[in-house]
């Protein structure tokens, strides 16, 4: 049987098909992107009739494969062929076999972008010579699924900093996993805006209540406001320093 969480974000995806908001169907503390990965899940169940349990198992090991398959290239610029192959059996064998309740769940899913995503980063850093028919539908898988849980973000952004003093350069903001990671990220900022209001006004004030313990609205604004500026500003010295 596949982990109860999985469940509980395959029925949230179902109720999102159907039109329902979040809030008076499946209240969550998870965001959107949680609910809507779990889509295809849900989909290829209802298509083919497979039980949810079925469904998951064919669906991961799908996206299992696939990370393997990008893997294999991404791993032949740093090793032989047949130290590549071994790695990515390993892989296999690790995300199947020793995933255990793991198996299927969004950490799972994110580990299985992350991976050949930060590869790619160190490609783009050592200058190596790859197919853009590969890195960009890396960057862009690994860019969305990210998004499931925002503070893995530290990740690609420390393999970009890296980048950008190991090549004494400020313009990695204008290099292709920087650009797809601010594409998703906006993406994913008007789909929550027009597609889960309720998230941004109801459920998103109560996340910031319940682990930071604020009661009162006007302190809970003045904290994402301020957040938000925080990181704006970051930015507006960077390009600052960059055009300098």
């Amino acid at each position: 049987a596949i982990n109860h969480d999985i469940y509980w974000l395959a029925i949230g995806a179902r109720e999102f098909l159907r039109g329902y908001s979040m809030i008076p169907a499946f209240y969550d503390n998870n965001p959107p992107l949680s609910f809507i990965v779990y889509v295809p899940l849900y989909l290829f169940s209802q298509l083919t009739g497979v039980t949810l349990d079925h469904a998951a198992t064919i669906t991961t090991l799908a996206y299992l494969l696939l990370s393997a398959w990008a893997l294999f290239p991404l791993a032949q610029r740093f090793m032989g062929g047949e130290e590549a192959f071994v790695a990515v059996v390993s892989f296999v064998i690790a995300g199947t076999a020793l995933a255990t309740a793991e198996f299927g769940q969004r950490d799972q899913m994110l580990v299985l972008a992350m991976l050949p995503f930060t590869i790619g980063q160190l490609i783009l850093t050592r200058r190596m010579d790859c197919p853009k028919t590969l890195l960009w539908p890396v960057f862009a898988a690994g860019a969305v699924l990210i998004l499931m849980k925002p503070h893995f973000g530290v990740v690609p952004a420390a393999f970009l900093i890296h980048r950008a003093v190991v090549q004494k350069r400020w313009r990695v903001v204008f290099d292709v996993d920087f650009i797809m990671l601010a594409a998703a990220a906006l993406a994913y900022v008007a789909l929550v805006w027009f597609c889960f209001p309720d998230f941004s006004t109801g459920i998103l004030p109560d996340m910031v209540r319940l682990y930071l313990s604020f009661d009162d609205d006007l302190i809970v604004l003045v904290y994402t406001v301020g957040c938000a500026v925080l990181f704006g500003s970051v930015w507006i010295i960077y390009g600052i320093i960059d055009r300098d």
